[in-house]
């Protein structure tokens, strides 16, 4: 018996994954419900501007993390820390604590021209919120990391359900009572992080607030271990912003709306990625330190799963696109052909998640920045040719490009360090498969044609991964039984 099945028979792996899960599946159904009646509300130039600074905001962000988050990733399960993870977490905040205040200086000088970027016009209310921002992200983000790397996934789940519906309620109380604007937007995402924050310390006070104790040599070792992440994380940046990026500079913020709208689509593929992404990589560190024939069958099960799973709700999802945006408001009806291409975000983004533990088991974090590198030049060259021509469906079409190519260089490389069968000929026929689909189904205005694609596409798909299906099934029975 392989080590999924082990896992399954003892409640551990199953377990898991259902609960950090619903919290993700939970804040889907939030989203869903909530974003039809916040486009019918707020303009899709006013959710351009809110894009911009949500972009703006990761970019700072990743920025004053100093790869610290990652260094608290990777150190979590090693001896020296696992029985004082307080140890860890104390000598992994201070540096982007310290770093958010300093970024605090820059925004309050330099407040006219970010502004100006940001939302095409002065405000020195934009560079306030960005500030307080920067500060409260810091410690949500090292106080989940927390509750993530300790598998406490309930816990976990109910904090993100509390942000997604704390956002939903504030962004519509705002633009209902107060004004239609991004600003809604912008304390939606301030006030969420705020709560979860505090709660998220609440819950792991004697974490936070007990045995603080700051070592230069252990500080060093974070920083040692996360700067290289520094100018990944920036490349990334680009790489991730870079369509949005173009649409400002080469169109307006009527088309980075509708981009954005048309992101809100994928969002059930979004939301299986951040919690697969959430629920995984505790697992896979864990799996790795106790490295066996087992663990690597574990993670090519998983691989086999998630992309039976995530090929086949992108063609779902494409199919059903046009009746999902009658949901929006009509002013966002364009947004149904930009999406297509956007599916392979997450997609690709969530199998190579999976693939491309060897770069970081072995420390090679190196590659990381020669494959953000080599995917911007990529998405540059693609937007470059295709946005000032198709707008924000050319933004979509190079984005989704360069993730493809993201996914092949993340896992041959990896491949190279942590040798795993994939099976790759097997998902580069569906992507070729889901490209047709999603070709098609940007371009053309015939229904019928749309559908009939989408049918083969979804055959196709099925035929490609019976056996995987069949395992599944059988997986099920067993677990019934």
């Amino acid at each position: 018996m392989d080590l999924i099945y082990d896992l399954l028979m003892k409640n551990k792996f199953f377990s898991l994954f259902v609960k950090f899960s619903f919290g993700g599946l939970i804040s889907a159904a939030i989203s869903f419900f909530s974003t039809p009646i916040i486009t019918a509300i707020i303009l899709p130039e006013e959710f351009g501007k809110a894009s911009m600074f949500v972009l703006a905001f990761s970019f700072l962000l990743q920025l004053i993390l100093m790869g610290s988050d990652q260094s608290f990733v990777r150190f979590f399960y090693q001896d020296k820390f696992k029985d004082n993870p307080s140890l860890l977490l104390s000598n992994a905040v201070i540096g982007p604590l310290v770093a958010s205040f300093v970024s605090i200086i820059f925004i309050m000088i330099l407040w006219k021209p970010i502004s100006i970027f940001l939302i095409g016009e002065p405000s020195f209310n934009v560079a306030i919120l960005l500030s307080i921002i920067l500060v409260f992200a810091v410690i949500e983000r090292f106080s989940t990391l927390m509750i993530r790397m300790s598998q406490k996934a309930t816990l976990f789940s109910n904090l993100k359900i509390a942000q997604s519906l704390t956002n939903a309620v504030v962004v519509i109380m705002y633009a209902h009572f107060i004004e239609k604007s991004f600003m809604g937007i912008v304390y939606g995402s301030l006030v969420s992080i705020i709560i979860v924050a505090i709660i998220g310390v609440l819950f792991e006070r004697k974490m936070w607030f007990r045995n603080v104790i700051f070592n230069k040599r252990d500080i060093g070792e974070v920083v040692k271990y996360g700067l290289p992440f520094i100018p990944t994380f920036i490349i990334s940046w680009i790489f991730e912003g870079i369509d949005k990026m173009a649409l400002r500079y080469y169109s307006n913020f009527n088309e980075i709306g509708l981009y954005t709208a048309a992101s809100k689509i994928v969002a059930i593929l979004t939301v299986l990625q951040i919690t697969f992404s959430n629920f995984w990589v505790p697992i896979a560190y864990e799996a790795y330190e106790n490295s066996s024939e087992k663990s690597k069958k574990l993670f090519e099960n998983a691989y086999s799963g998630l992309s039976v799973i995530f090929f086949i709700g992108a063609i779902l999802i494409i199919t059903a696109k046009d009746i999902i945006i009658k949901l929006f408001a009509k002013d966002y009806l364009e947004s149904a052909d930009i999406m297509p291409f956007l599916v392979f975000m997450p997609i690709m983004y969530t199998l190579s998640e999976i693939t491309v533990g060897g770069i970081n088991f072995k420390k090679k974090t190196y590659w990381h920045l020669v494959i953000s590198l080599l995917c911007t030049i990529i998405n540059l060259i693609g937007v470059y040719l295709l946005v000032p021509r198709i707008g924000a469906k050319g933004a979509a079409i190079s984005t989704g490009l360069a993730y493809i190519v993201f996914f092949y260089a993340r896992t041959i490389i990896s491949n190279y360090y942590f040798s795993l069968d994939f099976k790759l000929s097997v998902t580069s026929s569906s992507i070729v498969i889901l490209l047709v689909v999603a070709l098609i189904n940007s371009f053309s205005k015939n229904d019928s044609l749309c559908y009939f694609i989408d049918f083969l596409g979804l055959v196709s798909i099925l035929v490609l991964y019976k056996n995987q299906l069949a395992v599944l099934y059988d997986t099920y029975l067993i677990k019934k039984e």
